[in-house]
This record gives C-alpha cells, structure tokens and sequence, in this order.
C-alpha cells in the first residue's frame, strides 16, 4: 500500500510524499518534492520555413556543385560534404551517374560515410552498392538507404562513390546528387 501527497502550481506536478506501507513488513517514506516533466509536444511549423538549427526537425541538405570527374577504377570519392552539429540525426541520398557513350561499368556504389573518401557504413546503412552490366551513355539515379548518425561533437559527413569499369568513357557523378540528414534529437 502506498500513500502519495500530489499538488499542481502553476502547471508543474509536484510529489512532496510517498510513503510504503507493509510490504513483508517495510514502512518507508520519500518526503523529499519531486517534480514530475510532462511531455511537451514540439511544435512545428505553420509558414513553410525549416525549424532553426539546433531543434528537432532541423533539416540540412546538400549537394554537389558541378560534375565530378571519376578517378581510377573502384576509387571511392566524396561528391558531395555536410557538416552536422552535435545530436541525432537520419540520414538519405540519392547518388547519381551519367555513363558516358562508350562507358564500360559492372559495378556501381554509394555511401553516407564519416570518413572522407571512405565506405565507412557497410554495417551502418547508408549504402547503395550494384553490381550489372550498366548501360553506355545513360543516367543512373539510385536512392541510399537511411542512416542514423549520432553525435557528440561537429562532424563532416560525406557522399561517397564509386564506379568500376574496365571503359571510363566519358561517365562523371552527377550534380543531382544529394546528402539530406533531418535532426531527430
């Protein structure tokens, strides 16, 4: 049995006293206060704008700004850099490719990487990775899987790709690429 003094001031709950009564013979009490948090919904907003930096739901986006060349076969690149600030966020992209006419690939990836140049989050998510005979003087656009990123200081955080081929023929990333991570807490 258990007997609870609760009072409310000003919206905050308050339990100045608890006190257990015969459990196998215990009689104990807390009389110290103790303010219970209630659950404060977060609000969103009602004008279209991005929630301010630092909140939940702050949202930040980037992508590259010009075709970027690829280098020797299966040499994984940043195409595109985003800096977050400490906290918990999810992470998507899209990776993009333009074969060029005489292109020769069979295998295609991307990664949300940590680390510059890097295919840091095999075990992560965050990666898009095909093997296939790809077709010369196309465009591929792949979606990345999520990946959560957790924080206690300001990373970099990188789209990363690569492309092996036995022909370049032309192929660069594309700027339609993306990194988009949203802030979760």
């Amino acid at each position: 049995t258990a007997a609870v003094s609760i009072s409310t001031t000003g919206g905050t709950t308050v339990i100045s006293s608890v006190t257990f009564l015969g459990a196998a013979g215990f009689t104990g009490a807390i009389n110290a206060p103790l303010t219970l948090l209630s659950s404060a919904s977060i609000t969103g907003v009602t004008d279209g704008s991005n929630a301010t930096p630092g909140l939940v739901g702050q949202y930040i986006s980037t992508n590259p700004v010009t075709l970027m060349d690829i280098p020797a076969t299966g040499v994984i690149i940043n195409i595109a850099t985003t800096t977050l600030t400490a906290g918990d966020y999810d992470c998507t992209a899209m990776g993009g490719v333009n074969l060029g006419g005489t292109t020769v690939a069979t295998e295609l990836a991307f990664y949300i990487s940590k680390t510059a140049n890097n295919s840091d989050s095999l075990t992560e998510g965050g990666i898009y990775d095909f093997f296939q005979a790809f077709t010369a003087n196309k465009a591929y656009y792949v979606p990345i899987s999520r990946r959560r990123i957790s924080t206690s200081s300001t990373i970099p955080l990188y789209l990363t790709a690569t492309l092996t081929y036995s022909t370049l023929g032309g192929a660069q990333f594309a700027t339609q690429s993306f990194l988009d991570c949203r802030r979760m807490r």
